[in-house]
């Protein structure tokens, strides 16, 4: 077959490289549809690219070849080492530029172009071809008249510099692109986009399935594709039915046309003269404009533009139908479901820990793609957001709620993707009493009172008490301290605790009992002898007889020795304080030594005097309610048969100072491409109660009103490049401002 010849030409000439590569930017290109003989050349090495399969009918076989094959290809390295400025000229014109001025487009360039072209091929249910080496000599010369001259042209001329004649049939016979080289030319090539391009005939030559063979050849600023010649190119055998691009099934929404032209062809004889086109989007109508041609570029074709080709949100698909219709054969009906292929994500999430009230929970993102992504974590409560860490700890008013993790991967020139945990029901928390205990001596008319323990860390319970005699509750005796009286007496004394902390299952605990209660003694005097009187004698003189016999002494009672008074604690030193005076920071209390040891120390801070409500840690972390404020400390100490005691007040720390903020330089996720929304991305910055303010500039100039997490990029911001200022800001800390590093220059 030998195909008509027709030019098609683009209306402005788009210089440089433009290296994103999530969607192809519109820029000039021309296909010159000239049929004619190829003259032998010394052709160079060729390559090839593996034929792989893609199955239309599985979104995760099109996304894993878009990401494996096509984006690959893409980004593949690739050199030229040709310079123009050895070119030669003169009369006879040269049969073609010497090596040194032509150059090589590098082995991996041409291998990459060809896995480009062979993607949408396979895309499109058609064979993979190869590359043509006598078509490749050809190319890299019309490639060199094109980069020499700043122009897209079919037809050069003798005057042009870099001229030769190997050039001027490549150019007759190539696809040419001006501002892309090799895989990403090829890419724009079926994207097809420029006003002068409305029959696609570029995306029709390299579809056209018949096709075998092409020639490729680049500079770094040019690209000529050699797609046929009088037939030795065209050995490709013909599917039946008809080719459509977009194809049928599912489609990256990254390759999806800019240029908004969908195309329908089918095989020579075919009369596209009457062809019409209908078409919905998720079940709406979609109006459609119709441009046919009968002839040239290949294959007969329908081409047509719709409704802007927006991007699917998240993990949405966006289905399309079409019918062509008025053609022999017809109607035909087929259906394009298009996706974001390039989404960062997390495999899973799972969650570590017991979603108990006052627990620690961990999430953990298992098998983020790419593995470089950043993850973020966001907890939710039945629906509202509850924290933004790796961690979360879980609070008295998530009881009952269902709570979720959410991970987002993002990265730089991908789509950010989210995936959710299972939801835990929160529980409430269990309180672990430990120490609760009876502090005094059981005797009668003495006192007992309550000691607290420890009923977790940070927790602060209220209390009901009831004392109890024997095991038998005493009525009314529901506070501390407790009055032993004769009731008591012989009996042993306990008392039953109940904590409660709200968010968490209240606790009881009974304590060892104290007794059995003995009665105060009091010492019994010893009694003093009676002393005889002696009578008088009679004036006669008898025999003395005496009237009172001499009297019994009386044996004293020994005293019972009285209850001894509680001990006194024989040194009690004042607390110390180390750490720094900063809200954030921890703050150490050091009881000191005391003598004899204590079996237990319970500690109280202070701010400016008075006590601070549940600081009655060891450890306290400055609040931002502290700032301005100095701290003390003061630490009870008990031990059994010792009077619990209350050590002096610490030495005040210097003035609480304010926080200074944890900050990393922030990083900007999404497609660095006119239409596109970036995301700042701040990382991780403590505390955690830091919130975020954002101000983006456009090559380091503030963008007006771009103060939002999210920056919808505009013409405006074309060829600049963007950063972000994240500022953070928590009660009680220094405000704290980091910028990211500038994106690449926004693409069209």
């Amino acid at each position: 077959m030998t195909p008509t010849a027709r030019a098609q030409s683009g209306d402005m000439v788009a210089v440089g490289r433009s290296w994103g590569i999530m969607k192809r930017p519109a820029a000039v290109l021309t296909t010159l549809l000239l049929a004619i003989g190829l003259l032998a050349a010394p052709p160079p090495s060729t390559v090839s690219a593996a034929p792989r399969d893609i199955d239309n009918s599985s979104l995760e076989s099109v996304r894993d070849a878009y990401l494996t094959w096509l984006r690959p290809a893409l980004s593949a390295p690739w050199t030229w080492d040709g310079d123009p400025s050895k070119c030669v000229s003169g009369s006879p014109s040269p049969q073609n530029q010497p090596a040194e001025a032509a150059g090589a487009f590098s082995p991996g360039g041409r291998a990459a172009t060809l896995e480009a072209i062979n993607y949408y091929r396979e895309m499109a249910g058609l064979q993979p071809v190869t590359e043509y080496a006598p078509g490749s000599h050809l190319a890299q010369q019309a490639a060199l008249i094109m980069h020499a001259n700043n122009l897209l042209t079919h037809t050069p001329t003798s005057s042009l510099a870099c001229y030769s004649k190997d050039g001027e049939i490549g150019a007759g016979t190539s696809n040419l692109y001006l501002g892309r080289v090799g895989a990403r030319a090829a890419d724009g090539f079926v994207d097809d986009p420029g006003a002068n391009n409305v029959l696609v005939g570029h995306r029709r030559w390299v579809l056209y399935p018949p096709l075998s063979g092409v020639g490729i050849g680049s500079t770094d600023k040019s690209t000529s594709l050699v797609v046929f010649d009088s037939g030795s190119q065209n050995n490709n055998p013909r599917p039946s039915g008809g080719t459509p691009w977009p194809s049928a099934g599912y489609v990256p929404w990254e390759t999806m046309p800019t240029s908004g032209r969908w195309s329908y062809g089918a095989p020579r004889g075919t009369n596209f003269s009457n062809a019409t086109i209908t078409m919905t989007k998720n079940g709406s109508p979609w109006p459609v404009q119709v441009t046919r041609s009968n002839e040239l570029y290949g294959d007969p074709a329908v081409v047509w533009t719709g409704g802007p080709i927006t991007e699917p949100a998240g993990d949405t698909v966006d289905t399309y139908d079409i019918t062509v219709a008025g053609i022999p054969g017809g109607p035909i009906n087929y259906q394009v479901k298009t996706f974001r292929a390039a989404v960062a994500r997390v495999g899973t999430v799972t969650v570590a820990g017991d979603p108990s009230v006052g627990n620690t929970l961990t999430a953990t993102a298992n098998d983020p793609q790419p593995s470089d992504a950043y993850v973020s974590y966001a907890w939710y409560a039945d629906g509202d957001q509850v924290g933004s860490a790796r961690t979360y700890s879980v609070a008295a008013s998530d009881v009952g709620k269902q709570l979720v993790v959410k991970a987002t991967a993002a990265l730089a020139g991908w789509a950010n993707g989210t995936t959710s945990s299972s939801a835990l029901t929160v529980k409430p928390g269990v309180l672990k009493p430990q120490g609760v205990g009876i502090d005094g001596t059981p005797v009668v008319g003495q006192s007992l009172s309550f000691v607290k323990g420890n009923w977790g860390t940070g927790l602060s319970p209220t209390f009901s008490l009831q004392w109890l005699r024997n095991d038998e509750a005493i009525p009314g005796a529901v506070s501390s301290p407790y009055l032993i009286t004769a009731a008591d007496l012989g009996t042993n004394i306990a008392l039953r605790v109940t904590g409660m902390v709200p968010g968490y299952t209240s606790a009881t605990v009974t304590t060892g009992s104290v007794g059995p209660v003995t009665a105060p003694v009091t010492p019994t005097p010893t009694p003093t002898p009676p002393t005889p009187t002696p009578t008088s004698p009679s004036p006669t003189p008898t025999t003395p007889t005496p009237t009172t016999p001499a009297p019994t002494p009386t044996t004293p009672t020994t005293p019972t020795t009285p209850p001894s008074p509680p001990k006194k604690f024989t040194n009690v030193p004042t607390p110390t304080i180390s750490g720094t005076a900063q809200v954030g920071k921890i703050l150490t209390a050091k009881p000191g030594s005391w003598s004899p040891a204590p079996s237990s120390f319970q500690y109280q801070w202070y701010r400016n005097g008075k006590a601070i409500t549940g600081a009655t840690g060891r450890t306290y972390t400055l609040a931002p309610a502290i700032k301005g404020g100095t701290v003390t400390v003061r630490v009870t100490a008990a031990r059994t048969g010792y009077a619990t005691t209350t050590s002096k007040p610490s030495k005040t720390t210097k003035k609480v100072k304010v926080g200074t903020i944890t900050a990393v330089k922030p990083k900007i996720s999404g497609t660095v491409r006119i239409g596109h929304t970036l995301t700042a991305v701040p990382g991780k910055w403590k505390p955690t109660t830091t919130r975020f303010a954002y101000q983006w500039y456009r090559n380091g100039s503030k963008i007006k009103k771009a103060t939002k997490v999210n920056y919808l990029l505009g013409s405006t911001d074309k060829g600049k490049k963007i950063s972000v200022k994240v500022t953070g800001k928590a009660t009680g800390y220094t405000t704290k401002a980091k910028t990211s590093s500038k994106t690449g220059k926004v693409s069209a």
